[in-house]
C-alpha cells in the first residue's frame, strides 16, 4: 500500500485561528446552543432509525 502524501494542504503555520476581532462576528451563547442543539436532534433522529431498523430486522 502507498503512502498518502498531502502535498496540496497548507502548511501548518498558515492555517488561520479562531479570532475575532470585530464582537458583532461572535456567535451568541445563544446561538451556540441552538447549534448544539441541532446537532443532538440529529444524533437522536440517527439513533430512532437505527432502532426501528434493528426491530424491523429482528421480525
Amino acid at each position: 500500500m502507498t503512502r498518502r502524501r498531502y502535498t496540496d494542504r497548507a502548511p501548518l503555520t498558515s492555517r488561520s485561528t479562531r479570532s475575532y476581532p470585530d464582537k458583532s462576528r461572535v456567535p451568541s451563547e445563544l446561538d451556540r446552543d441552538i447549534a448544539a442543539m441541532k446537532r443532538v436532534w440529529q444524533m437522536v433522529r440517527a439513533g430512532a432509525i437505527r432502532m426501528v431498523g434493528e426491530i424491523g430486522r429482528q421480525y
